[in-house]
C-alpha cells in the first residue's frame, strides 16, 4: 500500500503483476508466486514471472551474464547463472561451479553480479566489464518493460532440489 501511495496510484491503476520466480529460497519463491497470482486474480490483471537473474539484469540493452551466489559453501561453492541476450529467446538459469563460470562468458557480454568486486567470480574473468546489482522489484519492473523479450509464466523456477531433508526418524524418509 505504501508503494501505491508513494506513486500517487490506487489498486485500479495496476494493469499487471510481476513476480520473481527464482532461483532463490524454495519457500520464498512459492509464497511470493502464490501471493502475486492471488493478487492478479483479485485485480483481474495478468501475472508474469521474472527470474531473479533477469531482475538483476533489469533493463540492460547489451548481452549480459547475470550471476548470483547459490549459497553453497567451499569447496562446493556454486553460482546461479543466466546468459541474457536482448530480443532473443529466454535461456533458463543454471547452477554451476565457480571454476566453470568463464565457459559461459563471451567477450560481448557484461557481467552483472549480486555482490561486490571482492567476490570470487570477478577474479575468474579478468579485465571484464562488470557491475554489482540487486534482484528487486525495480529490476522485475524494468525487465517486464522490455516488450521484445518473451515473458514467463508465474510459476516457481527451481534450478536444483531443495536442500532440506526429512529427519531419519520420519516414516516419510523411508
Amino acid at each position: 500500500m505504501a508503494a501505491l501511495e508513494a506513486a500517487g496510484a490506487t489498486w485500479k491503476d495496476i494493469n499487471q503483476i510481476g513476480v520473481c520466480i527464482g532461483p532463490g529460497s524454495f519457500t520464498g519463491n512459492r509464497v511470493g508466486v502464490a501471493y502475486a497470482r492471488g493478487l492478479a486474480l483479485a485485480l483481474d490483471v495478468p501475472c508474469l514471472g521474472v527470474t531473479s537473474l533477469e531482475a538483476l539484469a533489469g533493463a540492460e540493452p547489451s548481452p549480459v551474464l547475470s550471476m548470483i551466489p547459490a549459497k553453497r559453501r567451499p569447496p562446493d561453492q556454486t553460482v546461479w547463472l543466466q546468459a541474457i541476450y536482448p530480443s532473443e529467446t529466454l535461456i533458463d538459469p543454471i547452477e554451476t561451479g565457480l571454476s566453470d563460470v568463464p565457459n559461459y562468458f563471451d567477450a560481448e557480454m557484461e557481467l552483472i553480479l549480486w555482490g561486490s568486486e571482492t567476490d570470487p567470480p570477478t577474479k575468474l574473468i579478468p579485465d571484464t566489464k562488470w557491475k554489482a546489482g540487486a534482484s528487486n522489484a525495480i529490476g522485475v519492473a524494468r525487465w517486464l518493460a522490455k516488450s521484445s523479450i518473451p515473458q514467463r509464466l508465474p510459476d516457481p523456477l527451481y534450478v536444483r532440489e531443495a536442500d532440506a531433508a526429512l529427519p531419519k526418524s520420519s516414516p516419510l524418509a523411508q
